[in-house]
């Protein structure tokens, strides 16, 4: 292990990772290998288990580490008259994770957003305070310094051509996928249900994929479109013996079965729904009967109206297949490609 990660471990003081440290049991955090292979795959690099993972890691601890692991032999306090070496503020990387490969240390930092964008005016004292630290050409023989951004969308409208050379390889900046799951949210409203800011109640209601679920999702559409798409075929029914016939039963193609797996992977299935009581609603009659009204579908409409298709498929044999043929399917895909590319195009604030 470098030095350089040692003094990053040791400066590491975050009240989150002590207290998870003692109740997971775990002495540090160890990256995913799916994770770390996809990292890697961004970077160019090959991450091993071993690398040292830390959050909300401040950069006045990075810079100090720096300072320290440059210059071994210096007797403390070390200058700092211009008070640039530590600002004294909370500043941090959502993620860092640095290893050793050769003679440098990768330190590669990580930013995330999911629920909401990134706005240049947030980036900007970021990428400052780091152009401060790693300069504009990264001093190599210590470190390497890399800069990630991962969100559901690739960011659209980061003014980036100020930026570091070392923060935008190849002229922008990297990123990585971070779908987000389907989870739950609470939402004042009033009696109806009805979101209010001065409401008296608060309702329970899902949050539907976004990002890499829309995305995958949508990869679909081309598929069901295509002529020689077959969603599945009647299986059984056959006579065995005078009389007697074996249990008639559909069973899905290949691309259908995956089709199903994907939108229980991202989210689209929903958790904690009442599909069974949704589906006698108005406004589910108006999204299965009316192509108008389903290409204005919010993501939380499509995914409701997918989730009472594949649950009740589950129950009546062949009803997915059915919302094929009438064509029902083929528009849920077309609205969430229409969602998808709506999503990306939006998916950064100036």
């Amino acid at each position: 292990m470098s030095e350089l990660v040692e003094h990053l471990r040791s400066f590491n003081r975050k009240e989150r990772f002590i207290l998870l440290r003692h109740a997971l049991g775990a002495q540090t955090f160890r990256l995913d290998e799916g994770f770390a292979r996809r990292l890697g795959h961004v970077l160019d690099l090959t991450i091993h288990g071993d690398a040292f993972v830390a959050m909300d890691y401040h950069l006045d601890w990075l810079q100090a580490a720096l300072e320290v692991a440059e210059r071994p032999y210096e007797e403390l306090p070390i200058a700092d008259p211009k008070r640039e070496l530590v600002e004294a503020n909370q500043r941090d990387a959502d993620l860092l994770v640095a290893f050793e490969q050769g003679p440098t240390t990768h330190v590669v930092l990580l930013e995330a957003k999911v629920e909401t964008s990134w706005t240049n005016s947030q980036l900007r004292p970021k990428v400052e305070r780091l152009r401060r630290i790693f300069g504009d050409s990264p001093r190599t023989n210590l470190a390497t310094p890399h800069f990630v951004l991962l969100s559901p969308h690739r960011p659209q409208k980061i003014a980036s051509a100020d930026w570091p050379p070392w923060m935008k390889p190849g002229g922008r900046p990297l990123w990585m996928p971070l779908p987000r799951p389907a989870l739950s949210k609470v939402t004042r409203c009033d009696v109806d249900g009805e979101p209010s800011r001065e409401g008296s109640f608060f309702s329970v209601d899902a949050v539907p994929p976004s990002g890499q679920g829309l995305d995958d999702l949508a990869a679909f559409l081309p598929l069901v479109q295509d002529s020689g798409f077959v969603f599945g075929t009647s299986e059984g029914g056959e006579e065995v013996e005078p009389g007697t016939f074996t249990m008639p039963w559909f069973s899905m193609s290949e691309p259908a079965r995956r089709l199903v797996e994907t939108s229980y992977e991202n989210g689209w299935v929903l958790a904690d729904f009442d599909w069974p009581e949704w589906m006698g609603t108005a406004e589910a009659r108006r999204l299965r009967d009316d192509r108008t009204a389903l290409a204005l579908a919010s993501i939380e409409q499509v995914a409701r109206l997918l989730t009472v298709l594949i649950r009740q498929d589950r129950f009546v044999e062949g009803t997915l297949a059915e919302a094929f043929e009438t064509g029902l399917l083929t528009a849920i895909l077309r609205r969430v490609e229409q969602l998808r590319l709506a999503s990306t195009a939006g998916s950064v604030d100036a």
